[in-house]
């Protein structure tokens, strides 16, 4: 299945899933999610030192994380996407690049029902 696809899979898997509690629970939620679909999906075995070459789409990486700029939110980029994790679980992944930089897939309320700041 071509990347595009796999990452449409995704987004709806992540978006429809019960939401998070934190950043620790949300990280989780969304790698959790994306390893289960590229396992299924992407041909490639999970290794994570091969992000550059094998075709697979992992999930951000600690040493991926950024500075954020808003409170109470951990950042992350990914080749194509900056991740934001909110302390109360929300999750935005918006476009990094290109055209569309800044266009947001994904805006996920954390458990207390309010999206990223």
């Amino acid at each position: 299945m071509i990347r595009s696809q796999r990452l449409t899979f995704f987004l709806a898997e992540l978006a429809h899933a019960p939401a998070a509690h934190d950043v620790a629970s949300a990280r989780a939620l969304l790698a959790n999610i994306l390893n289960r679909i590229e396992d299924a999906h992407s041909g490639a075995p999970n290794d994570p030192k091969n992000w550059k070459t094998d075709g697979r789409i992992y999930p951000p990486e600690d040493d991926f994380e950024r500075a954020s700029p808003l409170p109470d939110t951990k950042l992350f980029y990914s080749k194509a996407h900056r991740i934001w994790f909110a302390a109360n679980g929300a999750i935005r992944i918006e476009v990094r690049g290109g055209a569309d930089s800044g266009r947001v897939i994904l805006d996920k309320p954390g458990a207390d029902g309010a999206l990223c700041p």
